[in-house]
């Protein structure tokens, strides 16, 4: 470069000597004039050639390549975790909010919960009375001030409120009272004891902190924009395009790696994979189908991840309504069903596997009990001997639009009529269908969930008197069921692991016994991601989510 420069000045200088005439002290007073043109010449190419090379000490953090784009499949709308719901609202709101504990990202091992906001907690021997001791300088977010014991008691206070209205309300019903002896310390007194009282305050649904404060000054606003303590603060929500989030610098936990968080909103399936192929979005949700898996795969850009723990899908039989009040009936329909070809033709090989009972494999106090053997012939018997001799035709049962429901209906559908039983079905929308089956309008629900890990989670929900649909204290009891209730009663208040395991597995035969819910297949999450993003948790490998999604922290980041 240098040689080239020198050329050029020798070059100029020569050519103006020559035009001078050959008077020498022209050609001298010409030079210094060529000179200092030369000279500001190499200036500016210098500053041109500065500008075009990044400097070394640029910091890479206010980069483009710093903003995660995640692709999620519908408006998010509710973005106060006391009512966020589906996955396009849990997704966001776990990156603006804490709770007490939390599982490690990445993971849903009940054993391996760790401290959130609170960095030390303890239970009295009945686990009555639980007492966690808060981190100390945690800060809300927009200048709200320092997170105390007070935030955390009126954050709970809220969701227990019947006119908050919040869907979480009941999983809290076993609170006596709410103490903060000081500043960073609060105590839980329950009325009975609970050994999964973890589960309760853990960083998802009503166990997230708000800030009761800000949503006094937010109004019914705060539902789309609002303030926590987490690694990221909501920035703008655009309807129909994308919500954004920017990190908290201040985060109690080390300031994020990524400087913002896209959320785009996304309903079309091929607009997600061009998308994810250009590289335009980092994380999406996955379709739990073979086929797309293997055209997914012959992209070596991505990966596909199956977490845990299962969607356990199956049917719940209504008990209270006719036909199905007799257990021949129940027991017809449940060995007609041959779950293999559902495993086999409706999802990815690597998501799927068969159900070992009424309770997620893997989740604590899960018990093996099997699930029901395929036996057309005893169906046919079954129905004889209920007085269906000539076949049964069940009521008209609602079902979803959406395909996972929708298929796994047909499918079930099918596999009755091979056996002698016909069941009309009748289409509606997602959220009409979830409203009629809380409105005890079906004799068979299709449904499939993920809980907190944990045994007495889901008996409480599905298969326990008081959680019957259409009751004042109506969760997710859709068969009308109490036959364990004194099982599940003795569950929760054992402190004792073992003896807990063991009434769990009781609990569990009997509910397989008395046939009121049918179990079809486990499904993992399927979720897809291109390998620029690093996670940052589990070697950039995900093995559990309770929130259908990706979990992102403040180690997440887009490696260049």
């Amino acid at each position: 470069m240098w040689k080239e420069q020198q050329k050029y000045k020798n070059l100029l200088l020569q050519e103006k000597c020559l035009d001078s005439g050959g008077e020498k002290m022209n050609c001298k007073f010409k030079s210094k004039i060529l000179l200092y043109f030369f000279l500001l010449l190499l200036v500016v190419l210098a500053g041109c050639k500065e500008s075009e090379q990044p400097s070394q000490n640029e910091d890479s953090l206010g980069s483009e390549g710093d903003t995660l784009r995640v692709a999620i499949s519908g408006e998010a709308e509710k973005l106060d975790p006391h009512f966020a719901s589906p996955v396009n609202e849990v997704a966001i709101v776990q990156t603006i909010f804490n709770g007490l504990v939390k599982f490690p990202s990445g993971t849903v091992d009940f054993s391996k919960i760790e401290g959130d906001l609170a960095q030390d907690w303890e239970h009295n021997e009945d686990a009555t009375k639980w007492t966690f001791f808060l981190k100390e300088g945690v800060q809300w977010q927009k200048g709200y001030g320092e997170l105390t014991s007070s935030d955390v008691k009126k954050s709970f206070e809220r969701v227990m409120d019947e006119e908050t209205g919040s869907p979480w309300k009941n999983d809290y019903n076993n609170i006596a009272s709410i103490e903060t002896p000081d500043d960073y310390t609060v105590e839980f007194n329950l009325t009975q004891p609970d050994t999964s009282f973890l589960l309760k305050v853990i960083n998802y649904h009503g166990g997230m902190i708000v800030n009761t404060e800000a949503i006094k000054d937010a109004g019914d606003s705060f539902m789309t924009s609002p303030v926590g303590t987490g690694p990221f603060i909501f920035e703008e929500y655009n309807s129909n395009e994308k919500v954004v989030l920017v990190k908290n610098e201040d985060y109690f936990k080390g300031e994020p790696r990524l400087n913002n968080i896209e959320f785009m909103i996304m309903t079309d399936t091929t607009a997600i994979e061009i998308a994810m192929d250009q590289g335009e979005i980092h994380l999406a949700p996955g379709i739990n189908d073979q086929l797309w898996v293997d055209k997914r795969n012959q992209n070596n850009d991505l990966t596909i991840d199956y977490t845990n723990p299962p969607l356990l899908w199956g049917i719940y039989l209504n008990t209270s309504k006719a036909p199905l009040d007799d257990i021949k009936v129940r027991k017809a329909i449940a060995h007609a069903i041959d779950i293999e070809p559902l495993i086999e033709e409706i999802s990815a090989k690597e998501a799927a596997s068969v159900p070992e009972g009424p309770v997620t494999t893997g989740y604590f106090g899960a018990a093996n009990v099997g699930s029901y053997e395929y036996d057309v012939e005893k169906t046919k018997d079954l129905l004889k001997e209920a007085g269906y001799e000539d076949g049964l035709t069940l009521p008209t049962q609602y079902i979803s639009t959406l395909s996972s429901y929708l298929d796994k209906m047909v499918f079930v559908q099918d596999q009755l009529k091979k056996a002698g039983i016909d069941m009309p079905l009748e289409q509606v929308d997602h959220s009409t269908y979830h409203a009629n089956a809380r409105d005890d309008l079906n004799n068979i629900v299709m449904y499939g969930y993920v809980r907190a890990p944990h045994a007495n989670v889901t008996l409480s929900q599905f298969f326990y008197g008081p959680a019957t649909v259409g009751t004042p204290t109506a969760v997710t009891n859709y068969s009308h069921y109490d036959k364990v209730d004194d099982l599940i009663e003795q569950g929760s208040v054992e402190v004792d692991e073992k003896k807990a395991i063991e009434i769990y597995k009781k609990a569990q035969e009997q509910i397989k016994e008395d046939y009121v819910f049918v179990p079809l297949v486990e499904l993992k999450t399927v979720l897809i991601r291109r390998n620029e993003v690093n996670l940052g948790y589990n070697n950039n490998d995900i093995d559990g989510t309770m929130i259908y999604y990706y979990n992102i922290d403040e180690n997440t980041e887009i490696t260049k």
